[in-house]
């Protein structure tokens, strides 16, 4: 019993062990982190190894489900806007841990309070219906490889049936849900094609919030908004077709019913575990994908 006064364990129990969890893990994160961490494990394995140690590696592994392919993740720059609360602060909360480095835009006057709390990279006061804005935050990002920009931001006007809907809210949700998106992706493009060249095949990505609502065959919902976001996939679709030959693939994505601060009839998931689930649906993608519309369980919808 010498091992155990000396703080160590024996080999064929780490041994054990150690299949043990990477099988588990082996499911949950991408193939550059296994093999990196198999490296790590077999230099551990030489000879007895001190158990804090595998221990420590453990935890990387088990901890790395929710952060999906850390070692293909970290290093890498995301755009996200309207990140100051919902969704795009679950975004920016996912990537802050995932080692990435994180632009977050908000409009001017917004409360910054939790995003400020994460510590991105970069705060960039932007709003996205404001073209003067838009252009200003291209400037500033001038030369900077994107590897995924997230086009987040959205508003919700209340407006339902005929009666209820007013021009103005109609405006309002088409310059945020499709003429902002396309201002965005459009100004910073020389950036995706930075991060695509650096990602060779992979390419970079653009994903785009949308909804049920705005499937022409499957969905129904308040006129403004579910016109809105068909007009975005009208966008997309182009944009994808656009941006393929570039090595820059463009998704839609379906949250569901989020409980976040934009109102909705029914809330059925939290903010986070849909963001999790979405980033896992982005890190899967592949040039293949562009133009499809993925719910945020994995299914895609026709549009």
């Amino acid at each position: 019993m010498r091992w155990r006064r000396r703080g160590v364990v024996p080999t064929d129990f780490i041994i054990l062990r150690t299949f043990a969890d990477l099988d588990y893990a082996g499911n949950l994160v991408g193939a550059s982190a296994r093999n990196a961490d198999m490296i790590m494990l077999k230099r551990s394995l030489r000879g007895v190894c001190r158990a804090s140690r595998l221990v420590s590696l453990f935890k990387k592994i088990n901890s790395s489900h929710d952060l999906v392919s850390v070692a293909s993740m970290a290093g890498k720059t995301v755009l996200i806007t309207g990140s100051n609360r919902g969704l795009g602060l679950s975004f920016v909360k996912h990537y802050v841990k995932a080692g990435w480095n994180v632009i977050a835009t908000t409009r001017r006057g917004a409360n910054l309070d939790e995003l400020e709390a994460l510590s991105p990279g970069k705060i960039i006061h932007m709003d996205v219906r404001d073209e003067s804005s838009v252009l200003q935050m291209a400037q500033d990002l001038e030369g900077t490889p994107i590897d995924l920009l997230i086009n987040n931001a959205g508003t919700f006007t209340g407006s339902g049936d005929m009666s209820t809907t007013t021009k103005d809210a109609l405006m309002m949700e088409f310059e945020v849900h499709a003429v902002g998106p396309f201002l965005v992706t459009r100004s910073l493009l020389p950036n995706l094609k930075l991060g695509a060249k650096r990602n060779g095949k992979n390419g970079a990505r653009v994903a785009q919030l949308s909804s049920i609502w705005a499937s022409i065959e499957t969905g129904s919902g308040p006129y403004a908004y579910a016109a809105s976001k068909a007009a975005l996939h009208m966008i997309n679709h182009r944009m994808a077709d656009e941006m393929n030959h570039h090595h820059i693939a463009a998704i839609l994505l379906d949250p569901g019913y989020v409980a976040t601060n934009l109102p909705r009839n029914s809330y059925e998931h939290g903010a986070e575990r849909v963001v999790d689930a979405m980033v896992r649906i982005i890190e899967k993608s592949k040039m293949q994908d562009t133009g499809k519309f993925f719910h945020f369980m994995g299914h895609e919808i026709p549009w």
